[in-house]
């Protein structure tokens, strides 16, 4: 129970937590923690050092808390760059489809042409000959 004791001499309100024989440990490890909290048992001198010591940690603590707003918003800007980049990818990509498909309907209109041109011939003939044919056998 050495810790305890230590505890409590710590922190007198810490005592009847750092009794328990399962917290006994779990106390040993809090104690360095706890040291610099204030107790009405602590010296006037200990005061001066706990507010110096207070004021570190919330130094540290305002100085952690910036740090992580600082790497949330950097992520949030490349997360942001990411989709933005993904956006213009999918973007590029409907352009190029989009194209192609154009110039696939093009190319079917054109060789829809050329077989329009080469049939077109070949259909006068036809009827020609149809004409001729009907037209009691008669060539001129």
């Amino acid at each position: 129970m050495r810790y305890a004791r230590d505890a409590g001499r710590v922190c007198p309100n810490l005592s009847n937590f750092a009794s328990d024989s399962c917290c006994a440990i779990a106390s040993a490890s809090f104690t360095s923690a706890v040291s610099c909290w204030p107790s009405s048992a602590a010296p006037r001198k200990n005061a001066s050092a706990w507010r110096a010591t207070g004021a570190e940690l919330r130094l540290e603590r305002a100085r952690q808390d910036a740090q992580q707003q600082l790497v949330q918003e950097q992520l949030w800007s490349s997360s942001n760059v990411l989709r933005a980049q993904a956006r213009s990818e999918d973007e590029e990509r409907r352009r190029e489809a989009a194209v192609k498909e154009r110039l696939r309907q093009l190319k079917l209109e054109a060789a829809r042409e050329r077989l329009q041109d080469t049939l077109s011939p070949l259909e006068e003939g036809a009827r020609s000959s149809t004409r001729r044919c009907r037209g009691g056998g008669r060539h001129p």
